[in-house]
């Protein structure tokens, strides 16, 4: 059996999900991790900084607005997508990033309205879907191992 075929999302909670989202943001150096708590929930799961070095050798700090959407059986909704751009605009963060990690697959008018946003310039939006997910826990062997045992 393939790595990958022994990735089941249906076996997670929302919660192990969103352990499963930080241990991804660690794997790809994401910095101050700051998980929002319950009581002051902006609608980001996490917040956190990644700082990349330019063409010149010059360090960038990005902060990252980081939503994890763990779907049990409906599909991807365009409307998740919308209500993080709404939320973005309400934490009003200019030089934020946005990510949204999710188990599901994007539809194809998801992807559309992603495409727009690009175009738009307006506000730098990036998704991981269930299938890019699985890539990356595959190629990740302590998550893979953490998350969905030997396979």
């Amino acid at each position: 059996m393939k790595a990958i075929d022994s990735i089941s999302f249906e076996k997670l909670s929302p919660l192990v999900f969103e352990d499963l989202t930080l241990e991804i943001l660690k794997t790809f150096n994401f910095e101050n991790i700051q998980k929002e708590s319950v009581k002051f929930d902006r609608g980001i799961d996490f917040m956190a900084n990644l700082y990349e070095k330019d063409l010149f050798g010059r360090i960038n700090k990005q902060t990252w607005l980081i939503e994890s959407k763990f779907y049990q059986k409906e599909r991807f909704s365009i409307n998740i997508l919308k209500e993080l751009v709404d939320r973005y605009k309400y934490i009003f963060r200019d030089d934020a990033k946005l990510l949204l990690i999710t188990n599901s697959l994007l539809t194809s008018v998801a992807r559309e309205y992603l495409a727009e946003i690009h175009r738009s310039n307006l506000i730098d939006v990036r998704v991981i879907d269930g299938s890019e997910l699985k890539d990356i826990i595959t190629s990740n062997k302590s998550i893979h191992l953490k998350f969905f045992g030997n396979g």
